[in-house]
């Protein structure tokens, strides 16, 4: 009798030394639940920096800024990873999070426009965002709010909005 092959996306990871996750807000919560359901074994800490909120509306550098602080306040607890679960964080910071901590695997959130276009049957797509995130070239963006490499498809901010 052969066991199976370990499942590689829930599989028990050490716990000793925890993840840390963090949002602009509370809407990283779905992304805490998911991550909790993928290593229930694993210990997390959650950052919601609602002192902050929203960070679409917010210079990037101010953006990098407090994602510096709050990875630094992870490493401080001795986190093995950071998980970015804030489009806008993403967009503004994660390769910064990752030049300045080489070591430390920061997970951010992926661009989900492409997929989301490839799976549509009509071509049109709604984009729920801050104008920080659709700004962004990290989320295949050009230009006033267009999808790169045409489509044409618009994608309008909502004012004071998270993501």
């Amino acid at each position: 009798m052969t066991a199976a092959a370990p499942d590689p996306v829930r599989k028990p990871m050490k716990t000793e030394r925890p993840v840390g996750v963090f949002d602009s807000g509370v809407g990283g919560l779905s992304v805490l639940r998911e991550v909790r359901a993928a290593v229930p074994a694993e210990n997390l800490i959650y950052v919601a920096d609602s002192g902050h909120v929203p960070y679409g509306d917010k210079p990037v550098t101010f953006i990098q800024e407090r994602c510096l602080a709050i990875t630094r306040f992870f490493v401080g607890r001795d986190a093995k990873a950071v998980v970015v679960a804030c489009n806008t964080a993403t967009a503004a910071a994660a390769a910064r999070l990752r030049q300045d901590f080489p070591g430390l695997p920061i997970i951010a959130m992926e661009p989900g426009i492409k997929p989301a276009l490839a799976a549509s049957k009509s071509g049109v797509i709604g984009v729920l965002a801050t104008a920080g995130t659709l700004a962004s070239a990290v989320h295949g963006l050009d230009g006033p709010c267009r999808l790169r490499g045409g489509g044409g498809h618009p994608a309008l901010p909502g004012p004071g909005g998270t993501d």
